[in-house]
């Protein structure tokens, strides 16, 4: 008994397993792959903190879990409880996306390092893109388009963002959904160790 409730507490109050389904985030984060001889890879299985924001705010570049059951349109268009991007826009900021960069008031990113190497499209990442859908994105269809992030907003974009639904469709999202930070791939064996 004793040992179940400290495994609850720590999944209740610090650290909270996860798997990445789908690739959104790739290739950072590996989502559950069908090969064409029938079998079927992983995703990764991620640790997340769930203590680090009761003590700082959420920063540009880190990969988060959050709820998605009171975002407006994702509630309705996922199963999942949960999802996982990363932060690129802070509360009090203009996020623009002119593809393959990412803007924020108007000045293109360049910090942390792992910004500039998805625009860049280094290492197998793709740039940010507009996307290119029926219906179209709701918050940035074109180039002009910019969105103004609240008081303890977030804008969330995934790394492999030609594949996923983030903020460019739902929007701003607020802290309250929040989970943690993702700080380790724990499975696969192969995959071990802390996304970039």
């Amino acid at each position: 008994l004793v040992v179940l409730l400290l495994v609850l507490g720590i999944r209740t109050f610090l650290i909270h397993p996860f798997k990445i389904p789908t690739a959104g985030m790739e290739p950072t984060l590996h989502g559950i792959e069908k090969l064409r001889s029938g079998l079927t890879l992983p995703g990764d299985h991620i640790f997340v903190d769930k203590l680090t924001y009761r003590f700082r705010t959420p920063r540009r570049g880190d990969i988060i879990v959050f709820r998605t059951d009171s975002l407006p349109t994702m509630g309705e268009s996922s199963r999942a409880k949960y999802n996982v991007k990363r932060v690129v826009g802070l509360p009090g900021e203009h996020v623009s996306i002119q593809p393959p960069y990412l803007y924020v008031n108007g000045q293109r990113v360049t910090t942390p390092p792992i910004l500039e190497t998805i625009q860049h499209r280094e290492r197998g990442y793709s740039g940010y893109v507009l996307p290119k859908t029926f219906p179209p994105a709701k918050y940035l269809q074109v180039e002009t388009d910019s969105v103004q992030l609240g008081e303890g907003e977030y804008f969330v974009l995934a790394d492999n963002s030609a594949a996923s639904l983030d903020s460019r469709f739902w929007g701003p999202l607020p802290k309250r959904n929040i989970v943690g930070r993702v700080t380790k791939i724990y499975w696969p064996w192969d995959r071990v160790g802390v996304p970039e």
